[in-house]
């Protein structure tokens, strides 16, 4: 592995002791789905460790209608005289995976250096929820950060979304549809097209890279209803009306199946007359934002985007160098 041109050997590094928590569970494609998301929540474990400390934590639930109350968890980075920016997140795994506790990192480093209350949304997941649940349940959380702001110590007038991987579309198709309660977004490699023969599935869709390209037909099977939601605006977010979007940033990984409609995305915004930045980050992969115990670069992206939040969202001006 180590002798793969152009890889961040700390990229590799962290590849590797990812296998290496997973080496104890034998026959993977064997598991369920259930026992799938327990084995990566307990992979997570080890990664999440040292994660910023918070001036507090604040698990709440949600009422939806018809099911299960949805979890969504306040991340307090530090006290405040008045209220704080927010950035509603919606966590990756391709709408079947993860939860809060898989990202809790993430969400404490990005609440930390963006000075925000991060929102993190347990969203029901797949394929137990299709299309669109998980996209109503988004919009569900930024209408509640909204009518709770006060209670919440949250700016309603500065809230942005974000998400990694899937959680990445779940942060930029709610923005499309609430163009004028947004802020801003902030999208690490999202899923931004269904189009799976793309050229970066061919370059980039074998090991040692994270996501495979065979892997997103099945996360795409497992999250819609039908064919024909693959070519749902909130799916194929390249096909979306952008234009009147608040400020994008994305970040993207090099070697990611996903880099190609990713940056067709950020043209398309650019030319839609959204402001926009993009940033690729060499030698890393899909999900390299997760491994920021060992990878220099997950913890300089999620300190990116936090800039990109300071600026464009929470209205903060940067002196010159």
């Amino acid at each position: 592995m180590t002798e793969l041109t152009g890889w961040d050997p700390e990229m590799l590094a962290a590849l590797a002791r990812a296998e290496e928590l997973l080496e104890p569970v034998a026959d993977r494609a064997a598991l369920s789905i259930a026992e799938l998301r327990m084995v990566i929540e307990q992979e997570r474990r080890w990664w999440n460790e040292g994660a910023p400390a918070m001036a507090s934590v604040v698990d709440l639930a949600l009422p939806r209608e018809g099911r299960r109350q949805m979890p969504v968890r306040l991340y307090y980075p530090h006290e405040a005289a008045g209220p704080l920016p927010a950035i509603v997140y919606a966590h990756g795994g391709g709408w079947v995976f993860c939860n809060l506790a898989t990202h809790d990192r993430i969400m404490r480093t990005l609440a930390r250096d963006a000075g925000a209350v991060v929102v993190g949304v347990d969203y029901a997941l797949a394929p137990d929820y299709k299309f669109p649940t998980a996209h109503d349940d988004m919009m569900a959380a930024l209408d509640a950060v909204a009518a709770n702001a006060a209670a919440w110590r949250i700016d309603a007038g500065r809230i942005a979304l974000a998400g990694d991987r899937a959680g990445g579309n779940l942060a930029l198709a709610p923005a499309l549809a609430a163009k004028d309660r947004v802020a801003g977004v902030l999208a690490f490699y999202a899923v931004a097209d269904t189009d799976t023969g793309r050229p970066s599935y061919a370059r980039h869709g074998k090991p040692p890279n994270w996501l495979l390209a065979e892997q997103m037909p099945w996360f795409f099977d497992a999250y819609a209803r039908s064919p024909d939601d693959l070519a749902d605006p909130r799916l194929s977010l390249v096909n979306g009306a952008l234009a009147g979007l608040p400020p994008v940033w994305l970040g993207l990984a090099a070697f990611d199946v996903l880099i190609d409609e990713n940056l067709d995305l950020a043209a398309r915004l650019k030319a839609a007359g959204v402001t926009t930045q993009c940033v690729t980050y060499a030698g890393v992969c899909h999900n390299f934002i997760q491994f920021a115990r060992v990878l220099g670069k997950a913890g300089q992206a999620i300190g990116d985007a936090a800039g990109f939040f300071r600026r464009h969202v929470a209205g903060e001006t940067v002196a010159a160098s």
